[in-house]
């Protein structure tokens, strides 16, 4: 099995600066599985725009990546989306 996630998320952004280098907001989104991908791909997409701050828009699937974001969600009792921004 060949998986090729990486270069099509890294080439679609790598476009993306090159024809938008300077937007007025980003977005990052992902649905299911792909959520996963688009909160790991924020932190890049962040440095690569030089913004600060950055809440990846994920529909479904939104994971714990972090021992930060499993105690949020764990304290706050809430939907594990509203807690995106924590990282």
């Amino acid at each position: 099995m060949h998986l090729n996630g990486y270069n099509n998320a890294k080439t679609v952004l790598d476009w993306a600066l090159e024809n938008f280098p300077d937007p007025e907001q980003l977005v990052i989104g992902g649905y299911s599985a792909g959520s996963l991908g688009a909160q790991i791909w924020s932190v890049k997409a962040a440095k690569m725009w030089e913004v600060g701050q950055r809440a990846p828009d994920n529909e479904s699937a939104v994971g714990r990546t972090s021992t930060k974001f499993q105690v949020l969600a764990d304290k706050s009792k809430t939907h594990a989306s509203s807690l995106v921004k924590c990282f």
